[in-house]
């Protein structure tokens, strides 16, 4: 048995035509990532009131690997993109699944089967991302032939990186050292793609910005960074983001996108003092009508709040709603309602006989209450 490391929601509108998806056929679509390297694409109709599901589909990056592995990569991040933008929006619905396993990021796109209540899917793009002293912003894409995608296919090829006893020379941290990552893999712990641009959080330290034609158009990192990237959040806009740190870090960054399809990116605020240091964070969220808040949670069991609209070095959050030392959060996520946000968190060692926890809070974000 394998830990479910993922699960995701299609909106209404993924490949609607496509799949032809209507009351009867596809209505809800949901996809789960294992620690095995098997994604998984479950349906289900309105017809069947949400009670029947089934697996329409099965991706196994395991398969897609090359060599013998010592054990089967992990698939942290899964997305349904709506619509993949190829440098400006097309009108033609451009629907794709992403993945990640290891150094990878995977771009499907999917059929109808032979019957209408299977789905076949096929790999579209491959991105691998690497060190950056072999060029391009370590970022190499490999496109699929035949599948009718507007874009060059002209692959750009690594830089050859001087070696010393067989090994690459880098200035670069390398995650789990020279033991554990012999080859000093750059490994992905978070993807996430949004108004045009594809974010790849790293073990290198590093936020990758990749645009729709497999382009690197910016590296994030602070220097002296020497931990890596756990996970990082986009607001609505795609204009800001946060990345989490392993050492118990929330880094806040704004996106400007250039009239000459350039990207300039700047650190607003480093947000410490809220975790305990040291103790990696499992992610960050906007929340809030005007997106003004941050949650963030991780393994010290504390859900810190702060202003996302910070600058400069910050201390203290502006409120912790949860602090329980033994009880690592790993997942949580949020409901903006008309007069509170509703946040649920679940994680830890307190799973019993019942199951585990899961814990539910209002947070009044107005400024009249100033909660």
């Amino acid at each position: 048995d394998y830990e479910c490391l993922r699960a995701v929601w299609a909106s209404q509108n993924w490949a609607k035509k496509k799949l032809g998806r209507d009351e009867k056929n596809h209505t809800y679509l949901l996809a789960s990532a294992g620690a095995n390297g098997i994604v998984k694409i479950w349906s289900s109709s309105s017809s069947s009131g949400g009670k029947s599901w089934d697996c329409v589909c099965t991706i196994d990056h395991v398969a897609l690997e090359n060599q013998i592995l010592v054990s089967a990569p992990q698939v942290y991040a899964v997305q349904f993109i709506d619509n993949w933008a190829y440098g400006t929006l097309s009108e033609e619905e451009i629907p794709f699944l992403m993945t990640c396993s290891d150094d990878c990021i995977h771009l499907w796109e999917f059929s109808l089967g032979p019957s209408r209540t299977t789905i076949v899917h096929h790999q579209v793009l491959n991105i691998i991302l690497s060190t950056l002293e072999r060029g391009s912003g370590g970022v190499f894409v490999n496109w699929s032939q035949g599948s009718g995608i507007p874009i060059n296919q002209q692959q750009n090829s690594p830089t050859v990186v001087p070696l010393q006893d067989g090994k690459p020379i880098s200035n670069t941290f390398h995650f789990g050292g020279s033991f554990r990552n012999p080859d000093q893999m750059v490994f992905v712990f978070d993807a996430s793609y949004s108004q045009g641009l594809l974010g790849a959080a790293l073990s290198d330290g590093t936020l990758r910005l990749i645009n729709g034609r497999g382009v690197c158009v910016s590296v994030l990192s602070l220097p002296g960074c020497q931990s890596h990237l756990t996970a990082f959040s986009w607001d609505s806009t795609g204009t800001r983001l946060a990345t989490c740190v392993a050492t118990g870090h929330v880094i806040l960054w704004t996106i400007v996108k250039m009239h000459n399809s350039q990207i300039k990116a700047a650190c607003n605020a480093v947000l410490a003092g809220g975790h305990q240091p040291g103790r990696p964070l499992f992610g960050a969220s906007y929340l809030g009508e005007k997106e003004e808040i941050i949650v963030s949670w991780g393994m010290d069991g504390r859900i810190c709040l702060w202003d996302s609209m910070s600058h400069g070095e910050i201390q203290a959050p502006m409120s912790t709603l949860v602090e329980k030392l033994e009880y690592p959060i790993y997942a949580v996520d949020t409901h903006a309602g008309e007069s509170v946000t509703r946040i649920a968190a679940a994680g830890g060692r307190e799973a019993g006989f019942l199951g585990m926890p899961l814990y539910i809070y209002d947070v009044d974000c107005s400024k009249e209450t100033g909660r």
